[in-house]
């Protein structure tokens, strides 16, 4: 009997063993892609970023677009970003502007108006911005 139970002792511990390699190799695996999707990679001076972080880099745009709008006396504009995503994974994003003073510029200042807004643009690959006003 108790060459029976060393045997079945032996064949327990190399279960667990290989249940614990298996285990590893699966954590390790799924760690390594976890954290492969996260990295961002540099391509010419441009970030190419997950869907999550392209979210919070819209939602940063439209803070600051929000702020430049007010500190040039626009105060309580209203602001639109819309998205259209192609499927090469493009974005053209257009912006909306809305303030009833900004129809009383002249078209060389709106366009300066517009260029400053589209400096303000994340800087991803890929992404093009376009500014319109509503009057």
């Amino acid at each position: 009997m108790t060459g029976r139970m060393y045997e079945r002792n032996v064949r327990r511990g190399v279960r667990k063993e290989a249940v614990f390699v298996l285990f590893t190799v699966f954590m390790i695996l799924s760690l390594w892609f976890f954290i492969s999707e996260k990295v961002m990679s540099q391509n010419n001076g441009t970030v190419t970023v997950d869907e999550a972080a392209f979210l919070e880099l819209e939602s940063n745009y439209l803070s600051q677009v929000k702020v430049y709008l007010e500190e040039e006396g626009f105060r309580n504009s209203g602001v639109a970003l819309s998205r259209v995503i192609e499927t090469d994974g493009s974005r053209s994003y257009e912006i909306t502007l809305h303030h009833k003073k900004l129809n009383e510029l002249s078209l060389e200042e709106q366009e300066q108006l517009k260029a400053d807004i589209e400096e303000l643009a994340f800087g991803v690959s890929g992404c093009e911005f376009q500014v319109t006003f509503l009057g």
